[in-house]
């Protein structure tokens, strides 16, 4: 009787604790691994499942804004090329040009009508006059880019190729003048451009 009160006081400290055989205080399992391991292989699978799920739109939710901007990319916005324009000037004084003026689009079919919109010119180099308005000298011609307004709108009836373009130049104490006339079309665009004599 004595020899089993001493093995049952080997396994517990002073203070009532279960040690193992070497005295160390006695580590129970975490809970939820005990509850782990009840569990059933189904319910394992299933949380395992579920959490995988949780995971995964967890991620997709944090792209999803690179997702989208990555659809963005694959679909350029509707645009229209910029014109090409001469502006000459016959007179023996120089000839200031609004940078911003309208322009006519003449639609084919009976009565032959037509529709405004707005262009703004740029430097061949693609930006705008710094002063708002442009110069020509006398007796000699510059050449500009002219960039077709609300490109969105106009994108969609270059796509038709059924219509001419034609500029209203705004001249400073002068009034306007029209540029010859163009296709409206991607191809034309690219390969000629308009003049007009803003001396006259």
């Amino acid at each position: 009787m004595q020899a089993k009160l001493d093995s049952q006081d080997s396994n517990s400290s002073n203070d009532g604790s279960i040690v193992d055989a070497e005295g160390k205080p006695f580590k129970r399992p975490v809970m939820w691994i005990d509850r782990w391991r009840r569990l059933s292989s189904r319910m394992k699978v299933a949380a395992i499942s579920v959490t995988t799920c949780v995971a995964l739109l967890a991620a997709f939710l944090a792209n999803i804004e690179k997702i989208g901007n990555f659809f963005k990319a694959e679909q350029p916005s509707p645009s229209v090329p910029a014109i090409v324009v001469k502006l000459s000037n016959s007179s023996e004084a120089d000839v200031i040009v609004s940078a911003r003026g309208d322009f006519t689009l003449w639609l084919s079919g009976p009565g032959a009508y037509h529709t405004m919109g707005k262009y703004e010119f740029l430097t061949t180099e693609g930006k705008p006059p710094t002063a708002g308005s442009l110069t020509v000298p006398p007796k000699d011609t510059i050449t500009v880019l002219a960039k077709v307004m609300n490109e969105k709108f106009y994108s969609k009836i270059l796509s038709q190729a059924d219509c001419d373009l034609c500029l209203l130049v705004y001249r400073a104490g002068a009034g306007l003048i029209h540029t010859n006339n163009m296709p409206f079309t991607k191809e034309a665009i690219k390969k000629y451009y308009i003049e007009a004599d803003v001396g006259k």
